[in-house]
């Protein structure tokens, strides 16, 4: 799970005790660092271009309209993706590579991460999920997409991923910027950044109030 933070700035600073830490994993693809995420393919080259506009009126949907737009005019890319355990070829136009269980405005993507349990998980969606997005988008939002029909998701601390589709560079998406293009190597770094951690919530205690006489 996430370092899990309020929006609120003040109160974010509020609750970050200096004695409370935490080690954590980061990724490293190539020679670049990431803490969250790195995606690559049709759908990660426009959603670039969503505006701060379209996200705050729209929300999370203005991904998937962009993502829709996308694939309509652009064909899935095709990868070599060679893990610990597997060694395969798989057409899509979304390959996430994950560290935490939050990606964007989702922040219920993936239930069963940690940011220290020393793996990632890399999600290969499916040819067809946005064409479907009336059952895509409530499985994103449940936490339930990576165990659908929709999705191929492995469990790892590294890969190999090679584009095999013609189409000259492809820059990946690392933490929201513009990363390494392809291929990539991947591996998971277990707890080497140490970061203040939330201080945990106390639960109240229930007033023991007075039974009052029966009348």
């Amino acid at each position: 799970m996430p370092l899990v933070f309020t929006r609120n700035p003040t109160q974010a600073i509020k609750r970050i005790d200096i004695n409370q830490t935490r080690t954590i994993d980061i990724g490293r693809c190539n020679d670049k660092y990431f803490c969250n995420n790195i995606a690559a393919g049709v759908i990660p080259k426009v959603i670039e271009e969503v505006t701060p506009k379209e996200k705050s009126i729209l929300g999370p949907l203005a991904y998937f309209l962009r993502a829709g737009q996308a694939l309509f005019t652009t064909k899935d890319y095709t990868y070599r993706i060679k893990t610990e355990n597997d060694d395969f070829i798989c057409k899509s136009p979304l390959v996430l590579a994950l560290l935490t269980n939050v990606v964007s405005s989702f922040e219920r993507f993936m239930p069963e991460a940690s940011v220290d349990d020393g793996y990632m998980r890399i999600i290969i969606f499916k040819e067809y999920f946005i064409l479907d997005i009336l059952s895509v988008l409530p499985l994103i939002l449940s936490g339930a997409i990576y165990n659908s029909r929709y999705t191929t998701t492995l469990t790892v601390k590294k890969a190999h991923i090679e584009l095999l589709s013609n189409i000259g560079d492809l820059p990946t998406n690392m933490d929201g910027d513009q990363g390494p293009s392809m291929p990539v190597d991947i591996e998971v770094l277990p707890r080497v950044l140490k970061v203040f951690a939330p201080a945990k919530h106390k639960k109240k205690k229930a007033l023991n109030l007075p039974k009052l006489p029966h009348i």
